[in-house]
């Protein structure tokens, strides 16, 4: 009888220790726990994933990632043309096209009014200038924050430009937001020192066509 009663009390533990090993693995025990935890980190799944990359996300400081133009003829010309502003790592990126203009270099810059209702887009106002610094070249950081140079147009009459300023924002209300301004393209190359006069800021000459800076 005492050999029976040990036979059976040792299948009785094997058979609990079966049941935890068990549990452990299927049913949310320890081993379960250090696997999913596992599994969420390889999947990519965690605490960093989706968040957006402060260089671009325009969100964290209350602006916004883009803003857009279209650049309508004015003063009886042929000129159009589109322009778009990209944050690209914490720099504002300015990128336009500008089709039916005259060969050779033609002034560009931003104005101050977003109002490009004039015949001759005069409503644009002047030069966007919140520094209060002198005319000059679109690189340069001690003039016009919205001087941005000549643009050269091809013999078919089209015209790309690319230039970028660390002083933009986008969007945020601040006196650097190239929001609510206007693009203007003028007749004349601009000389990029003459500050005053008949023909405005770089003897620049008339306005051909000019379009609002629209947030996207």
């Amino acid at each position: 009888m005492r050999s029976m009663a040990i036979t059976v009390l040792s299948a009785a533990l094997l058979f609990g220790c079966g049941d935890d090993d068990e549990g452990d693995d299927g049913n949310g025990g320890p081993g379960d726990a250090a696997v999913d935890s596992g599994t969420r980190i390889d999947s990519g799944v965690g605490l960093d994933s989706g968040r957006p990359d402060a260089s671009t996300d325009a969100s964290l400081d209350g602006g916004v990632r883009s803003a857009s133009v279209t650049l309508a003829s004015k003063s009886n010309s042929t000129v159009t043309g589109s322009a778009t502003f990209t944050r690209v790592s914490g720099v504002v990126e300015l990128n336009v096209t500008v089709r039916g203009a005259s060969p050779g270099k033609h002034g560009i810059h931003i104005h101050q009014t977003g109002d490009c209702s004039a015949a001759n887009a005069s409503s644009a106002g002047a030069h966007w200038n919140p520094d209060m610094h002198t005319h000059g070249a679109g690189e340069s950081t001690s003039t016009h924050l919205g001087d941005l140079g000549n643009i050269t147009i091809a013999a078919d009459g089209n015209g790309t430009l690319k230039i970028s300023k660390a002083e933009w924002t986008l969007g945020d209300g601040a006196a650097s937001d190239v929001v609510g301004h206007a693009i203007v393209v003028h007749a004349n190359e601009d000389d990029l020192t003459t500050q005053d006069g008949d023909a405005g800021p770089g003897n620049s000459g008339g306005r051909q066509a000019c379009g609002v800076i629209e947030a996207d």
